[in-house]
């Protein structure tokens, strides 16, 4: 796993690029859970979508520190594959849009979810 001094710039290119979609996902996400937990009538759920809000921003917050370790040789990436960076870009993007448009919960989620396994598989 190369350290960002040794990647190629297509490489550094595939890999901010990835970085950054998931870093607006992870912040929609986080945005969209707390929204949903404070609207929540169902304790249950105020619950659920509060400790979603919370992984969310433990998730940006790791993401963020592995970028910078990374940015000044201190740990390494596999560069992401192109097909990974349109999947996570296309995501991200898919996000936004349902937000925007007031999808249901349920939706917002697989999007989340299936961003997240993205996200953990890069």
């Amino acid at each position: 796993m190369p350290s960002y001094q040794s990647c190629s710039p297509a490489e550094v290119q595939a890999y901010s690029t990835a970085y950054f979609a998931a870093i607006k996902l992870l912040a929609d996400a986080q945005s969209e859970y707390s929204e949903l937990a404070k609207n929540a009538t169902d304790p249950a759920d105020q619950a659920a979508y509060g400790q979603a809000a919370i992984n969310a921003g433990t998730e940006l917050r790791q993401l963020k520190i592995e970028y910078g370790a990374w940015l000044n040789a201190a740990g390494s990436v596999n560069p992401p594959l192109d097909s990974e960076v349109a999947e996570i870009v296309k995501t991200a993007n898919d996000l936004n849009q349902a937000i925007s448009s007031n999808a249901q919960a349920s939706d917002i989620l697989i999007l989340v979810e299936h961003g997240m396994q993205i996200i953990n598989g890069l």
